[in-house]
């Protein structure tokens, strides 16, 4: 989860897989949606992911 002044953005990974679901709002709830974040080799998104793993 990121929490900031403009929102708040919950990421939920997938047993099989290293695509990520990004839920978004707004304070006020005038922006909501969602997005999915595929998988992409970077230093980034794998040191995330790296992390993710050794939690579970």
């Amino acid at each position: 989860m990121i929490l900031d002044a403009n929102g708040i953005t919950l990421c939920t990974y997938f047993p099989d897989s290293k695509d990520v679901q990004h839920w978004i709002a707004s304070p006020d709830f005038s922006v909501v949606g969602k997005y999915l974040l595929p998988y992409f080799d970077n230093p980034w998104k794998s040191e995330i992911q790296t992390t993710y793993e050794k939690k579970n």
